[in-house]
């Protein structure tokens, strides 16, 4: 049984309707149960044969063995909290993606300058334009690579600076 969080967008529809194709039940999430309903209803007009079945998000999550996520990716932070429970010791699969699609072209999303403040002992050194950052950090990097972990980060370089540098500062640029 697959679960389809976020189920009634163009992805989760797609995906479910071609596992549906190949007989597997699948289950259609939504925040709306009258949305999950609907979307159950236009799948079943499409191939009259499918197992589907909908129902909120949480409950979809609950049910399923293998548990796709194709909510927007500014969905995740309200939504994946809820869904700890009900997807423990299952298999989930996430096509979220960090990247955004403006008039045909594909954008990173940048991280804001908040995020380092927010940490102790990182100090914003440079800025490009939310997508690159020179930092100093002076204390474990630990609490860094938590909140990094929070987003779509492609690239990380630690660059140890030299032992002058060190004495000079007393800190360590990352």
């Amino acid at each position: 049984m697959l679960g389809f969080i976020g189920g009634t967008g163009p992805e989760g529809m797609g995906l479910a309707a071609r596992f549906a194709l190949t007989g597997e039940l699948v289950l259609i999430g939504s925040r709306s149960p009258d949305r999950a309903a609907e979307a159950v209803a236009r799948l079943r007009a499409m191939l009259p044969e499918a197992q589907v079945d909908g129902g909120r998000n949480e409950e979809v999550a609950a049910r399923a063995e293998v548990v796709f996520l194709t909510i927007p990716y500014d969905g995740q932070l309200e939504l994946l909290p809820k869904l700890a429970r009900a997807t423990a010791g299952k298999i989930v699969v996430s096509t979220v993606s960090a990247l955004k699609v403006e008039k045909g072209r594909v954008f990173a999303r940048p991280v804001p300058r908040t995020v380092f403040t927010e940490v102790p002992g990182v100090r914003v050194l440079v800025e490009g334009e939310g997508l690159r950052w020179l930092l100093e950090v002076t204390s474990e990097l630990a609490p860094l690579v938590r909140t990094l972990a929070r987003f779509p980060v492609c690239d990380l370089e630690v660059v140890r600076p030299s032992l002058a540098e060190v004495f000079r500062r007393g800190t360590v640029v990352v």
